[in-house]
């Protein structure tokens, strides 16, 4: 029995041993992986330029210990012609490799991992006064924290907590103001040697009142599914969508409301080349005591040239550091020159581009348009002489409008002229522009640019180079263009 009790003490002693040995190790390779994190730039493991002037990030604290680490890191946010905004983020790292882990919606486990992150924030300095003020003010910040799991196999994921709360305070009038913050939960997962991450995040509501002001926000929700492949170019897609937002104005203004709003865009690659498509839509908006909708656009566009794409990019980080700070006068000039010179190459690279759909329901009417345009390889000389779009471009379009909203639109434009050349008589200018849009109508049906069917206004166009299609008939373009 002696020697039972010595050998199970040993093997405990040894098991011991060996996972202390482990949890310093597995200590040293989280610090190791946090620091090429912030090395990198990558905080949430999400890539952001590594030079780049608005966002700084530096470990200014790391203790060690075998089952547990702290380390305190300082991010500065600078905003151009005002006071940066500097604060700590504040984590405590546990060992593996057995982990105890509780998420926000309060389950717990214990699983293998290298470690969990559990992380808080504060302001620092000077700089970081708004922040502590901000925590001062409503205490339930303090609560805030993001936790996350890093695994053996470079994955892991994380989960994300802002607590909700209520808080009156005044505004600038001396008036109350109160803000009630339905919370916000995010969870995300991310793959460092795979470079890709996906998450989602929810706002259950959010009401922000005074006495002459209010806007109402439910369900903001949102997610992500991105990767870097080879040629170091993120794609993926990522959605947006608010189930209903409203405003009501000062003054007596008529309130304004938005219903199941959503935002969706995608990338992805095609052999060498990129495609990429945006949709933004909406069910109802409530204007002016007028409701408009359902809308929706569609884009995408296609054979983007990969390489020209990276280019950009990379570009796009270095002179962010080049420009900071500087006046828009400047920015403007370099910023055109740069743009100039990649729509050239990018043009030059036969990209197509092609408006999917474009449909809007309105109180006078309904508007549907497709459009599609591609460029051919001497569309790189579009940029410096537009005329070459002539022997470069090929695109089609296909409209419908009803005639009552074209009408509006058009007089709309007229008024406007009217105006500008000294005409103030409310009751003539709207006599001259309901004139002159009828006739304008009448002239483009005449013409066979537009062609009435029922109560709606419809055309349709191709161009190719050279030969020009109006509605099923040849156009020469001296003649379109007259």
């Amino acid at each position: 029995m002696k020697k039972i009790a010595v050998v199970l003490v040993c093997l405990f002693v040894v098991l011991g041993a060996a996972y202390c040995g482990a949890g310093w190790w597995l200590g040293a390779q989280a610090q190791k992986q946090y620091e090429v994190a912030i090395d990198q730039k990558i905080p949430l493991y999400l890539r952001l330029p590594k030079e780049n002037p608005y966002f700084k990030v530096s470990i200014k604290s790391y203790e060690r210990g075998i089952f547990h680490s702290a380390a305190v890191t300082s991010v500065v946010l600078n905003i151009p012609d005002g006071q940066p905004l500097k604060f700590l983020v504040i984590n405590s790292i546990q060992h593996g490799p057995l982990a105890f882990t509780q998420t926000p919606d309060s389950s717990s486990s214990i699983q293998p991992a290298m470690a969990v992150i559990t992380t808080t924030w504060t302001g620092e300095g000077e700089a970081g006064d708004v922040i502590k003020g901000l925590l001062e003010k409503i205490p339930e910040l303090k609560a805030s924290e993001i936790q996350t799991i890093l695994k053996f196999d470079g994955s892991g994921e994380s989960h994300a907590s802002i607590p909700a709360f209520k808080k009156t305070s005044p505004n600038n009038k001396g008036q109350d103001l109160t803000v009630d913050w339905g919370g916000l939960k995010g969870h995300w997962r991310f793959d460092v040697l795979r470079n890709k991450a996906s998450g989602s995040f929810s706002i259950p509501a959010l009401n922000v009142s005074d006495p002459d002001q209010q806007l109402v926000l439910k369900s903001l929700t949102g997610d992500f599914d991105i990767q870097q492949g080879e040629k170091a170019y993120a794609t993926g897609e990522m959605s947006i969508a608010c189930a209903n937002m409203d405003f009501r104005g000062a003054n007596g203004a008529a309130p304004m409301g938005v219903q199941s709003a959503a935002y969706r865009q995608a990338s992805w690659f095609s052999g060498e080349a990129i495609n990429a498509s945006i949709t933004a839509s909406f069910e109802k908006l409530t204007a002016e005591q007028m409701s408009f909708g359902p809308f929706v656009f569609e884009l995408e566009l296609r054979k983007l040239d990969s390489d020209t794409l990276v280019r950009f990019q990379q570009k796009m980080e270095g002179m962010q550091a080049q420009l900071f700070g500087k006046h828009s006068e400047e920015m403007t000039e370099q910023l055109t020159g740069f743009y100039k010179q990649f729509l050239t190459e990018f043009l030059a690279k036969s990209p197509e581009m092609e408006i999917k759909q474009f449909k809007a329901a309105t109180p006078w009417g309904d508007f549907d348009a497709r459009f599609f345009i591609t460029v051919s390889e001497s569309g790189g000389l579009i940029v410096e002489n537009p005329l070459a779009a002539l022997t470069s471009v090929s695109a089609s379009l296909n409209a419908s409008i009803s005639e009552k909203l074209l009408n509006i639109i058009m007089q709309s434009g007229i008024k406007s002229d009217l105006q500008k050349e000294g005409l103030n008589d409310p009751a003539k200018i709207d006599k001259v522009a309901t004139e002159r849009a009828g006739e304008l109508i009448q002239d483009l049906i005449t013409n066979n640019l537009i062609v009435r069917e029922n109560q709606s206004i419809k055309a349709s166009a191709a161009y190719r180079p050279g030969q020009l299609i109006v509605n099923g008939k040849p156009l020469s373009l001296q003649d379109f263009l007259r």
